[in-house]
C-alpha cells in the first residue's frame, strides 16, 4: 500500500490544502498481499528509497518507492514544506521461470481510508491476508492519467508509465503483460500528494522520469549527509542508523508555511505534531553533530510563539510559557516548558554563541520567571493540604494522561529547565543571574523536601533479591505504585536523577535504579512481561515500554557503570529496530516483536543515537570521557572504531581506535579541538580480555598519566592532535 495521509494538514493548512481531494486519507492497493515477499530492505544510507521484492507462480516483481517535488524532481533547487511532493512507485516484473508467463498487478484506490494503527485503527475490517480494506473509488484511465470518479467528478490521483495493457474495472485496474522466460516489463506510478487541476502541473507529473529522479534522490541525501558528526564500529546497522538519523528528522520535520525559515519539529513522521519535550531530544542530537543551525530553525518556532498556547494546569496565566509552535504543539505535557527552556540554555552550552544568546536572553528570563511565578502561589497555605507541595508548580497534566495532580517528573524537569537558565545566565554575567539562581536553588530544595516527605509515606518496595527498598512516587500523596506503564515507568523516579535533582551517586539513586531494574522495566504492568524470567531476564530487560525514549540508562554511565549502560542500550535497540527500514519504532506492541507503526519516531531514534555516540564521547561536569563504555567486542575485531566531529560543552571532540590486540597494543588518535578546557580529559582503552594497561605512549613519548584500575590514559590539560598507544 501507499498512504497519503492528512494528520500534519490538519494542524496547519497549507497553501494547497484544498486540493487534498480524501474524504480521510487516500491509499492506493495493490494486491501484494497475495504474493509472496522475499525481502524488504531500505537503500544503503543515506539514500531514502525502500524496495520490496515479490514471487508468484514464475514472475518475480520488484517494488521501488521514494519521492521527489513536483517542480523540481532533479533535487537541484530549494523548495517549501508545503509544496507538493510526488511518491514514485515502480514494478518491475521478471520471468524467471521456463515458461511464458502473465505479469499482472490489481490497482485500487480508496480516499476513505486511514493509516495502520498496529491492528487498532478505524478501518472497517481485516481481511485473511490482514490488510485493512476500506470502500474502493471508481477509476478512470485516461490518456496515462489516473482518476477516481465521484460525484462531484474526475479526481487525478496518478500518473501512469507502462507498456503493459491496462484493463479498468470499476474499482480497479489491471494492468497485464504476457513476459517470455527472462524477459521484464516495468510500471511506474506517480501520485501527487494533492489532486492537481492545471495543465502545467499535470504535463509537469508525466515529464517525471523515475531514472533520472532515482538517481537525483541518490545524490541529494549524500550531499545532505555530508556534513556533521559520523560514527564507525563492527555493527554496520548501527553505523547505517546513525547516517540515516538525519535524513529521517529532515523528511519528519515541516516548515512553518508561510516562513520556512522556521521549521517545526514533528517528533514522528506524518502522523505527529510538535511534542515539545521530544522535539528537544532531536534539536540536542542535531547541535551535538555540529548541525547547529537545523537545530537553531527548530528552536525558533518556540521563541516566535512563547507564551500564545497554555497548558492544561492550575496556573494563573501563560505568559512567557514555552508550548506554542503555530498550531503544530501538541501533547498537554506540562514537561515542555521545562524542556524548552533546558533546549534553548543547551543550544548555547554546545554552540558557545554567546551573542545568540544574548539576543533571545529576555524571552529565557521571560520563561524562569513564568516557572517562579506559578511555585510562589503554591508557596502559601492550601485548604484541604498537609503542605507537601509547598513551593512546587501548581497541579496540572502529566503526558498523555491528563489528570492534574503535583507530578515528579514535570517538576524535576521544569527545575532542570530553570537551573539550567541559571547556568547560562551566569556565564555571560547577567545582572538577573543571581536572582534566577536563588530562585531556581529554592525551587529545588522545595521539590527535595516534598519528594523526601512522599518517600517517607509510601510503603517500601521489594527488590528480587528480597531486599526492601524506599520508593519515590511519580507524584506526591500517592502512597505506593502509581496506575499503569507511563505514570510510575515512563515518568517515574528515574527523572530525579536524569534532570539532576538528585545526584547520581547518593544513596537515594541506587534504590531508584534497582526498583527500576527489578520492578519496573521487567514486570507488567509497568514493563513487558518477561515468560521464563530467570532464562530469558538478560535479553529482554533494561529498557521501558517505549525503549528509547526514556533515558534510564544515562545514571548508570554518570556512575561508571558501562556493562550496564551497554546492556541496557543494546537491549533497547533491539526491540525497536526495524532492519527493513533501518529505523526505529516508538515501542513494541502490544508486546516485543511487533510494531505500533510509529515510523520515523524521530525523537526516540535521536535518544538512540545520542546514547550510542556517548560510549566514544561523553561530557559531563568537568569531565570529558573518549571510549568511556565501547563494547570490549569491539576492540576485538582489529578494525577501527571511531566517533568524528561529536560537538560537547568543551568543544568539538573526535576519537578513532586502532586496536591491535595479537600484538597486545591499541593506538588512539584523538583530536581536541577545545573552547573550554574541562578539569579532567580521560582516555578509555577497554581490551577484550580485560587486561590492565602496563605502559602509554602519548606523542611517542613515554606518558605516566595512566590508570589502570579505570583502563584509562589521562589527558588532561592536553588540546590538539594527540596519538596515544597502550601497551599490555
Amino acid at each position: 500500500d501507499v498512504v497519503l495521509t492528512k494528520s500534519i494538514m490538519e494542524l496547519v493548512p497549507g497553501k494547497d490544502t484544498p486540493r487534498f481531494k480524501n474524504t480521510r486519507d487516500g491509499r492506493f492497493y495493490f494486491g501484494l498481499e497475495h504474493w509472496t515477499i522475499v525481502a524488504r530492505h531500505a537503500d544503503p544510507e543515506p539514500v531514502l528509497a525502500y524496495t520490496i521484492q515479490a514471487r508468484r507462480d514464475g514472475i518475480e516483481l520488484e517494488q521501488r518507492i521514494l519521492a521527489v517535488p513536483l517542480r523540481s524532481p532533479e533535487l537541484t533547487t530549494s523548495w517549501e514544506g508545503d509544496d507538493t511532493i510526488v511518491g514514485l512507485v515502480r514494478f518491475r516484473f521478471t520471468n524467471h521461470s521456463v515458461e511464458k508467463e502473465n505479469a499482472r498487478l490489481r490497482l485500487s484506490y480508496s480516499q476513505d481510508a486511514s493509516r495502520n494503527h498496529g491492528g487498532r485503527g478505524p478501518h472497517p475490517g481485516i481481511d485473511g491476508t490482514l490488510t485493512p480494506r476500506y470502500p474502493l473509488d471508481a477509476i478512470a484511465i485516461d490518456n496515462g492519467m489516473l482518476y477516481s470518479v465521484t460525484d462531484e467528478g474526475r479526481i487525478l490521483r496518478a500518473a501512469i508509465d507502462t507498456e503493459m495493457r491496462v484493463q479498468p474495472n470499476n474499482d480497479a485496474v489491471e494492468f497485464r503483460m504476457p513476459l517470455e522466460p527472462g524477459q521484464t516489463c516495468e510500471l511506474v506510478l506517480k501520485a501527487p500528494y494533492i489532486a492537481l487541476d492545471t495543465e502545467e502541473e499535470r504535463q509537469a507529473l508525466q515529464s517525471i522520469d523515475f531514472e533520472q529522479s532515482d538517481a537525483a534522490v541518490a545524490a541529494f541525501w549524500r550531499r545532505f549527509t555530508h556534513n556533521g558528526a559520523r560514527i564507525q564500529t563492527p555493527e554496520r546497522r548501527l553505523e547505517a542508523l546513525h547516517t540515516m538519523h538525519p535524513v529521517h528528522v529532515a523528511v519528519t520535520d515541516l516548515a512553518m508555511p508561510g516562513n520556512p525559515r522556521l521549521i517545526n519539529t514533528s517528533v514522528g513522521t506524518v502522523t505527529y505534531g510538535n511534542f515539545s519535550n521530544e522535539a528537544c531530544m532531536i534539536i540536542q542530537d542535531l547541535d551535538q553533530r555540529g548541525l547547529h543551525d537545523e537545530a537553531r530553525r527548530r528552536l525558533e518556532v518556540f521563541l516566535e510563539y512563547q507564551g500564545t498556547v497554555p497548558q492544561p494546569g492550575n496556573f494563573t496565566d501563560c505568559d512567557g510559557m514555552f508550548f506554542g509552535a503555530g498550531g503544530f504543539e501538541m501533547g498537554a505535557y506540562n514537561q515542555h516548558h521545562g524542556w524548552v527552556l533546558w533546549g534553548l540554555c543547551e543550544h548555547f552550552f554546545l554552540t558557545h554563541d554567546q551573542a545568540w544568546f544574548e539576543s533571545i536572553v529576555s524571552k529565557v528570563i521571560e520563561g524562569a520567571d513564568w516557572i517562579f511565578r506559578q511555585r510562589n502561589t503554591m508557596l502559601d497555605e492550601l485548604p484541604h493540604s498537609r503542605g507537601w507541595e509547598r513551593g512546587f508548580l501548581p497541579a496540572g497534566s502529566l503526558e498523555d494522561v491528563t489528570d492534574f495532580y503535583y507530578w515528579l517528573s514535570t517538576n524535576s524537569l521544569t527545575w532542570r529547565g530553570a537551573n539550567h537558565a541559571a547556568c547560562a545566565l551566569e556565564r555571560i554575567g547577567h545582572p538577573d543571574a543571581a536572582r534566577i539562581r536563588r530562585e531556581a536553588d529554592a525551587y529545588g530544595a522545595s521539590l527535595r523536601e516534598g519528594f523526601e516527605t512522599a518517600c517517607r509515606y509510601s510503603p517500601l518496595v521489594r527488590l528480587r533479591n528480597g531486599n526492601w527498598i524506599p520508593h519515590y512516587p511519580s507524584r506526591l500523596y500517592r502512597r505506593g505504585r502509581e496506575t499503569g506503564w507511563i505514570r510510575e515507568t515512563l515518568e517515574g523516579a528515574v527523572y530525579l536523577l536524569i534532570s539532576g535533582l538528585y545526584r547520581y551517586d547518593e544513596a537515594a539513586a541506587e534504590w531508584i535504579l534497582n526498583d527500576f531494574q527489578d520492578n519496573r522495566y521487567s514486570a507488567a504492568p509497568y514493563g513487558y512481561a518477561i515468560e521464563g524470567f530467570e532464562a530469558t531476564w538478560f535479553d529482554r530487560a533494561g529498557f521501558s515500554m517505549q525503549p528509547t525514549l526514556l533515558a534510564g540508562l544515562l545514571p548508570h554511565l554518570d556512575r561508571d557503570e558501562p556493562e550496564v549502560y551497554i546492556w541496557m542500550f543494546m537491549n533497547a535497540l533491539a526491540s525497536c529496530y526495524r532492519e527493513e527500514i533501518g529505523a526505529i519504532i516508538e515501542h513494541p506492541m502490544p508486546v516485543l516483536g511487533y510494531s505500533n507503526n510509529a515510523l520515523f519516531k524521530t525523537s526516540d531514534q535521536s535518544n538512540a543515537m545520542m546514547w550510542l555516540r556517548y560510549m566514544f564521547v561523553y561530557g559531563a561536569s568537568q569531565t570529558l570521557w573518549l571510549g568511556k563504555a565501547i563494547p570490549r567486542a569491539w576492540f576485538a575485531h582489529g578494525e577501527p572504531i571511531a566517533a568524528e566531529d561529536v560537538v560537547t560543552y568543551f568543544g568539538k571532540v573526535s576519537v578513532c581506535y586502532s586496536p591491535a590486540i595479537g600484538d597486545d597494543r591499541i593506538e588512539a588518535r584523538v583530536s581536541l579541538n577545545l573552547v573550554e578546557h574541562p578539569e579532567h580529559i580521560y582516555l578509555r582503552f577497554r581490551h577484550p580480555g580485560k587486561k590492565p594497561i602496563q605502559s602509554a605512549q602519548v606523542n611517542g613519548d613515554s606518558w605516566d598519566k595512566i590508570r589502570p584500575d579505570m583502563e584509562v590514559v589521562d589527558l588532561s590539560g592536553l588540546e590538539g592532535e594527540i596519538n596515544v598507544t597502550v601497551n599490555y
